[in-house]
């Protein structure tokens, strides 16, 4: 089951390392993705149904992938995700971070355009 899937834009306009960045096609998202810093995006799932918790009992796997890497910089971009969940059993904060590095460059993070997907089964 496809429970969630966005395209993160970028970060124009933001603040450095604080506030919420662009993101377009959003689907089971809780609100807007947090900025955390550099390179890293906090994304928070929708587990509600109206005024009901659906909670991803066996949890979810996240797919992401780097649209295009930013004007004048090499081609090559890594995207790692990890997921941030918290409690115990089906009752967890169903949320994760995605990082972008750049793998010529000592692996700094990077900004920019990545889109995810979020599987799993109820």
């Amino acid at each position: 089951v496809v429970y969630a899937w966005g395209d993160i834009t970028g970060t124009a306009g933001v603040g450095p390392c604080v506030g919420s960045v662009a993101i377009n096609s959003a689907f089971g998202i809780a609100g807007a993705v947090f900025y955390v810093c550099k390179g890293q995006y906090r994304v928070q799932l929708n587990t509600t149904n109206g005024t009901t918790t659906v909670p991803l009992a066996h949890g979810f796997s996240v797919t992401a992938t780097m649209v295009t890497p930013p004007i004048g910089t090499p081609a090559c971009r890594i995207v790692e995700v990890t997921h941030l969940g918290t409690g115990t059993g089906p009752f967890i904060a169903e949320q994760f971070d995605i990082f972008i590095v750049d793998p010529t460059n000592s692996c700094l993070p990077v900004d920019g355009e990545v889109m995810f997907q979020v599987c799993g089964r109820p």
